[in-house]
C-alpha cells in the first residue's frame, strides 16, 4: 500500500480548517509523537512549527530518511546549528495529515536516536511520563 506524501513545506492551499485548529493540531500531535529531546514551537501568527532535533540528528540525513516515508519538510536554520533544525509548514494541511506526518516522523526520529545510541554504546529513553 502506497503512503499518502505529508508535505510540511511552504505550499499554497486553503483547508477547510481555521489556523487555530492546525496549530492545535500539530501541537497535540508534536506532544504524542515527538520524543522528549525534541524542541519544538511556533511563534505567534506563524503557520509553521520549528523544531530543534537533539545534537547528534542531521536533519538533512533525517529528510532524506522521511522521504522515504512520505514525509517532506525544511531543514532549519532555526536556532544555532543548522544541522539539527527543521521547520514543517503546516498552513496547507488538514489536522489528519499533519497528525500521520508528525506521526511518521517521530517515529523515525526515535530510530535515529536509536541507531546513534546502539553506534555510541550508550542508551537512552526518548519519552518520558507513563
Amino acid at each position: 500500500m502506497m503512503k499518502n506524501d505529508i508535505r510540511f513545506v511552504n505550499e499554497s492551499h486553503t483547508p477547510s480548517v481555521t489556523r487555530e485548529e492546525q496549530r492545535d493540531a500539530i501541537f497535540r500531535a508534536a506532544r504524542r509523537h515527538f520524543p522528549h529531546l525534541v524542541t519544538w514551537g511556533s511563534p505567534r501568527g506563524n503557520a509553521a512549527l520549528w523544531v530543534i532535533l537533539p545534537l547528534e540528528i542531521d536533519a538533512g540525513e533525517l529528510l532524506r530518511l522521511s522521504k522515504q516515508e512520505g514525509v517532506t519538510f525544511t531543514p532549519g536554520p532555526v536556532a544555532g546549528d543548522e544541522r539539527n533544525t527543521a521547520i514543517l509548514h503546516f498552513s496547507h494541511l488538514e489536522p489528519g495529515e499533519i497528525e500521520e506526518g508528525i506521526r511518521r516522523l517521530g517515529g523515525l526520529i526515535v530510530e535515529y536516536m536509536d541507531l546513534v545510541s546502539r553506534i555510541n554504546g550508550t542508551s537512552s529513553s526518548h519519552f518520558i511520563g507513563p
